[in-house]
């Protein structure tokens, strides 16, 4: 663009909700730069029609969180169609110079930091600059689930509900770790458990 470049414009642009930013460039320098912006995804120039196809299908699947929805319907029968894998079940991390990427199968849970959150995996973390709300939106909804403010578990890895003398509940992980259900949180956990 001439006068100014993509990251700029994303600086000048005041809007009332997180846009979804796809950084599109020929330059692999402009990657690292992308997820500093919070990126939803990054596309290298020349890309092919199924990686841009990709994009496009993962940004619907944002759109359309229902999947008894029509639309949702629709894409995943052309998604199968057209060959293109389900929504990308990566989540980008930079350290140290690089772009590390995490499985969200191996997420055993997310916790908020101050402005940061912690991806718990098995056995390391890693530290993120982004939000509660951003991170579940990019989790696959059937596995993860917010049980407190500043905590979302992978089902997988849930081992037991812990009720205290006070009536209170909290969610045993498999690795030990235990975290306190909210009451604001409780009733949609109990829901998918069928409890």
């Amino acid at each position: 663009m001439p006068g100014i470049d993509g990251f700029t414009l994303i600086e000048q642009t005041e809007t009332d909700k997180d846009p979804i930013i796809i950084v599109v460039s020929g330059s692999e320098e402009h990657a690292l730069k992308a997820f500093d912006y919070y990126a939803f995804d990054y596309l290298l120039k020349p890309y092919k029609d199924t990686r841009f196809e990709k994009t496009i299908y993962k940004i619907i699947q944002q759109f359309n969180r229902d999947n008894n929805s029509p639309q949702t319907n629709l894409v995943k029968k052309e998604a199968t169609t057209s060959g293109i894998k389900s929504p990308n079940n990566l989540i980008p991390v930079k350290n140290a110079g690089k772009i590390q990427f995490i499985e969200t199968n191996d997420i055993y849970f997310v916790e908020a930091s101050g402005y940061y959150i912690e991806i718990n995996l098995s056995e390391k973390k890693h530290l993120l600059r982004q939000s509660m709300s951003r991170i579940i939106d990019r989790l696959d909804k059937e596995k993860f689930i917010r049980v407190h403010r500043s905590v979302i578990i992978n089902l997988r890895f849930m081992q037991e509900i812990i009720r205290s003398a006070n009536k209170e509940y909290a969610i045993k992980m498999k690795n030990g770790k235990i975290f306190k259900i909210s009451k604001s949180y409780k009733k949609d956990l109990f829901e998918k458990l069928n409890l």
